[in-house]
């Protein structure tokens, strides 16, 4: 199985300024440059979780998330995207706290 990929987005996007994601994503065949979207959490203020998504189902996210995303790799190519690579762990810690507002996006 290929190893998941956590990273922090922070982006403008137009019409909500600001939006900062963490997000667990797997690698797609080699040399695709894409992934797939696994899980999402949206951070209100950049920090706090405030919506998620998984598996089709989202709660409280600005904009729904796209299911195949660039790889991490790529992202040089985006000059309006900020990233920084997350532990599994890190991860799921926030994870938690969605879960816990939001019982029906658990696993």
């Amino acid at each position: 199985m290929t190893e998941m990929i956590y990273t922090k987005l922070t982006m403008e996007i137009p019409e909500l300024g600001t939006v900062a994601h963490v997000a667990e994503l797997q690698p797609m065949a080699e040399n695709t440059g894409m992934c797939r979207m696994v899980r999402l959490i949206e951070l209100s203020d950049g920090e706090v979780p405030s919506g998620g998504w998984v598996g089709g189902k989202s709660r409280n996210l600005a904009t729904p998330p796209q299911e195949v995303v660039p790889h991490p790799d790529t992202f040089d190519d985006f000059p309006e995207v900020q990233s920084e690579i997350l532990t599994g762990v890190a991860f799921d810690e926030l994870w938690e706290q969605i879960v816990a507002t939001y019982p029906d996006l658990a696993d």
